[in-house]
Formats: structure tokens, C-alpha cells, sequence
């Protein structure tokens, strides 16, 4: 495997781990408890109106990830290439610095570095853009939920004075509704970012499974072991640094004295 993308998958990829995969389920789980506590709560004052309330918030979850959750998936892919190829790019700039400046082509590493860098930062955008969208839809369903519990009730009841507690209750109750939904969205929309990221660190666990299983058995030749006909040219540059060399290995046969008897 690619240095480059060894080193991705230890820092960059673990961090994304933890930050958009398991926080964002612990958060999910503390969340959901909550929710389903005041709507326990809701539903022993106002059946009707909770039964509403929540299938509105649903959908309204419902219908804004199944518009993103594509969106954020391939964001999250394209940003681990871009950051693989980025710390790629960096390790072998660094690495063979002096010849770089020497032959005058450290301006194509640079391009190609700043190149990687602003792809990832674009995605990244995207992705912080796409998740602060949520709490703006959601207050804007909460508005239309209290409307229509607010008729729902006037027309069950009759007389509007009965209905204002009702009304008072689950007003209060949606200022924490709406913010628990607001983040159980974007705790949906951070996994679904991190899919990528989780399907790598479960190949890398399994690659070094296969691993240990597999024996190795070393390479045995007769006479020598030749490699032939390499040309090699550093990206973006025009000229080859080497061109048709050859390399080769003879099979020498060490011999083993015995010391104590010369």
C-alpha cells in the first residue's frame, strides 16, 4: 500500500472516526431517549395532537435525509482521496526535496499539493454547509406543527380558552423537541459522511487478519535476478530521471568455515 494513504488511514481516518461516527451515535441514542421521554409525556395530555406533531417532524426528517444523505456520502469518499493524495503528495515533496530543487520542479509538487488541499477544503464546506441547513427547516416545520395542533384542538374542544394550556405545553416542549431533532439530523447526515471512513477501518481490520494467515514463502533463484528496460520521470515534468537503466543480482554461493580449525 501507498505510505501516503497508511499514514491517511492512522490520523486523518481515525480522527473521522471518532468525530463522525461515534460521537455522533452516542448523541443519537441520548437524543432519541429524550425525545421518546416527552413524547410519553405529550401523549397523556394530547394524543391526537402528539400523534401529529411527531409524524410532521418524522417526515420532515425523513424527506431533508433522503435528499442529502447521497450528497454526503460521496463528499465523504471524495474527501478521503483528496486527503490520502494530499499526505502523499507532502511525503514525497519532503522526501526528495534537495533533487526537487535541484532540477528546478518543486513548482509542479507545490500545484499539485495546493490542488488536493483546495479539493479538500471544498468538500469539507459542503458537508459544514449541508449540516447547519437542518435547524433552519426544522424551526420551519415546528412553526407549521403548532398550527396544525392548534386547529386540531379548537376543533375537538370547541372553545378556545381550553385550548391555551394544550397549546402552552407543547409550545414549551418543542423548544426542546427541535433542537434534539435538529440533532439526531445532523448526527444522521455526519454518518452517512463517515460511511467511507467506517468501510476502511473495517478493510484494514480484516487485511491484517488475512495477513496472519497468509505465509510468506521467500523468493529462490538460480542465477541471477534481473530487472530491466525502467524509466522513471517525476510527476508534472516533461523529462525522464532515468530512462532504460538495468538492475541486477547475481546468485552468489557464501561459504561457511569453521573458525576454530584455520
Amino acid at each position: 500500500k501507498n505510505s501516503g494513504h497508511l499514514i491517511r488511514n492512522l490520523t486523518a481516518e481515525t480522527k473521522q472516526l471518532i468525530d463522525n461516527v461515534v460521537a455522533p451515535t452516542v448523541l443519537l441514542i441520548t437524543e432519541l431517549t429524550v425525545i421518546f421521554a416527552l413524547a410519553l409525556l405529550l401523549l397523556y395530555f394530547e394524543p391526537l395532537g402528539t400523534i401529529c406533531l411527531f409524524l410532521i417532524v418524522f417526515i420532515a426528517i425523513y424527506l431533508f435525509y433522503g435528499i442529502t444523505k447521497k450528497r454526503s456520502g460521496r463528499w465523504g469518499k471524495e474527501r478521503q482521496i483528496r486527503e490520502g493524495f494530499r499526505i502523499q503528495t507532502a511525503q514525497e515533496g519532503l522526501g526528495s526535496v534537495k533533487d526537487l530543487i535541484l532540477l528546478g520542479r518543486q513548482n509542479g509538487y507545490i500545484d499539485r499539493f495546493n490542488k488536493y488541499n483546495m479539493e479538500l477544503s471544498t468538500f469539507e464546506s459542503y458537508q459544514y454547509t449541508i449540516s447547519q441547513l437542518p435547524r433552519l427547516w426544522l424551526e420551519l416545520v415546528g412553526v407549521f406543527g403548532i398550527s396544525i395542533l392548534v386547529i386540531l384542538s379548537i376543533q375537538n374542544n370547541g372553545d378556545p380558552s381550553k385550548v391555551i394550556p394544550t397549546v402552552a405545553l407543547f409550545s414549551a416542549s418543542a423548544f426542546r423537541i427541535l433542537p434534539s431533532a435538529n440533532r439526531i439530523l445532523k448526527s444522521f447526515q455526519a454518518l452517512r459522511y463517515a460511511d467511507s471512513v467506517l468501510d476502511l477501518i473495517l478493510k484494514e481490520l480484516n487485511s491484517e487478519r488475512d495477513d496472519k494467515r497468509f505465509v510468506r514463502k521467500p523468493i529462490v533463484f538460480q542465477k541471477s535476478l534481473v530487472v530491466k528496460n525502467i524509466s522513471f520521470r517525476y510527476p508534472y515534468t516533461n523529462e525522464n530521471t532515468l530512462n532504460d537503466i538495468k538492475i541486477g543480482r547475481a546468485h552468489v554461493w557464501t561459504p561457511v568455515t569453521d573458525q576454530s580449525r584455520m
